[in-house]
C-alpha cells in the first residue's frame, strides 16, 4: 500500500478493524489457556478454594508456581478470574458454573479440551481450491468429541426431563417399547441418555464419523 492510499484511510474505521482483528488473536491465546486450565484441573482446584495465590494453587495441584502465576494473571486479564491486586485470585461461583462444574448445564470449558489439528488449516485451504470439504474425521484426533463437549451439559440436563415430554406421545411410546434410530448420533450421548431412561426401547445410531462410532461402540460395549 502506498503512502497516498494509507493517508486516505478513515482512522476511526482503521482503529476499529485493527482492534477487532487483534482481539481475535487474543482470543486464540485465551482459548489455549482455558484448554490448559481444563486439562490440568485448575478450575476445579479453584472452585470453592476462596482467594488463592499462585503458591496456594501450586500446593493444591503440585504444579510449578511460576507457571501458575502467569496463568492466573492471564485469566484475570481475560476477566475469567477475579483479582484486586494481581497476587490473589478468586473463581467466582458463576464463573465456576461455566468453567469448573462439568455436570452442570452451563459448563462450557469442555469445548476447549481438544485443540484443533494444525493440519486442518491445510485441508481447508485445499477445500477452497477444490470445492470438496474435509470429512469430520479429517479434523483430527479428538474431533469426535467436539460437538459432545458443546452439547453434553445441556443434553444431560434437558433432553429426557424437558425436551422429550414436549414431543406429543413420544414418552409413552418409548416407555412401552419402541425402536429408535439416531442418524448423526456422534459419540452416542443422546442414545445413552435415552436408553437409560427408556430401557424397554431399542436404540440404534449411525454416523459418518468413524472416530465417533468407535467411541459410541465403546460406550455401549457393556450393553451388547
Amino acid at each position: 500500500m502506498g503512502d497516498d492510499q494509507q493517508q486516505a484511510l478513515d482512522p476511526d474505521l482503521l482503529g476499529r478493524y485493527t482492534l477487532t482483528t487483534w482481539g481475535y488473536k487474543q482470543g486464540e491465546t485465551v482459548s489455549l489457556m482455558i484448554h490448559l486450565g481444563t486439562r490440568l484441573g485448575l478450575y476445579e482446584a479453584l472452585d470453592g478454594a476462596g482467594k488463592v495465590t499462585s503458591g496456594d494453587l501450586a500446593a493444591i495441584t503440585g504444579l510449578h508456581e511460576r507457571w501458575l502465576r502467569e496463568w492466573l494473571r492471564g485469566q484475570a486479564a481475560a476477566q475469567l478470574l477475579a483479582s484486586e491486586d494481581g497476587e490473589t485470585f478468586f473463581l467466582e461461583p458463576e464463573a465456576a458454573a461455566v468453567l469448573a462444574r462439568s455436570g452442570g448445564p452451563t459448563f462450557a470449558a469442555g469445548v476447549f479440551r481438544n485443540l484443533r489439528d494444525p493440519a486442518m488449516a491445510d485441508r481447508l485451504a485445499d477445500a477452497f481450491r477444490s470445492g470438496l470439504g474435509p470429512t469430520y474425521d479429517d479434523q483430527g484426533e479428538g474431533s469426535e468429541m467436539h460437538v459432545e463437549a458443546m452439547l453434553a451439559p445441556m443434553a444431560r440436563t434437558l433432553l429426557v426431563p424437558v425436551v422429550m415430554p414436549m414431543l406429543e406421545g413420544v414418552v409413552d411410546r418409548l416407555a412401552a417399547g419402541a425402536k429408535v434410530v439416531d442418524v448423526g448420533c456422534g459419540a452416542g450421548l443422546a442414545l445413552e441418555l435415552l436408553a437409560d431412561a427408556f430401557p424397554n426401547s431399542e436404540f440404534e445410531g449411525y454416523d459418518i464419523s468413524e472416530r465417533a462410532i468407535a467411541v459410541a461402540r465403546e460406550r455401549f460395549a457393556d450393553r451388547a
